[in-house]
């Protein structure tokens, strides 16, 4: 009986070094999957902000209405700039490097644009 138990403690401790390796190995792989997604979902919003803009005249409070950010994505817009990204605050998200930045032109002096940072995803 005794023996039994030291088969089961052993195996035991077997299935759970391999599955700690295979969580270790995997990390890094996921974390890839994770910053890529973020990327693909910051270019659709690029995307979607420039088509929008050949069609109409848009502005901060506009694009954030356009692209209706939820879950994880936050916002923060004035009158001439408007981030939409992954951060954890407002403060995170305009120093970090994983948003989108909606800047909204002058008719006189110059056009709206739109840049992706990514860097930091």
């Amino acid at each position: 009986m005794q023996n039994n138990k030291q088969i089961t403690t052993r195996n035991f401790i077997i299935i759970f070094i391999v599955l700690t390796v295979f969580g270790i190995a995997a990390k890094p792989f996921l974390s890839n999957i994770e910053h890529q997604s973020k990327v693909r979902t910051l270019d659709q919003i690029k995307k979607s902000v420039e088509q929008a803009d050949k069609t109409r005249e848009l502005n901060t409070t506009s694009v954030v209405a356009l692209i209706n950010p939820q879950d994880s994505l936050l916002t923060s817009f004035d009158e001439d700039k408007a981030y939409i990204g992954f951060a954890d605050s407002i403060e995170e998200l305009e120093n970090g490097q994983c948003y989108f930045l909606y800047t909204q032109g002058n008719k006189t002096t110059t056009e709206s644009s739109s840049t992706i940072e990514n860097s930091g995803c």
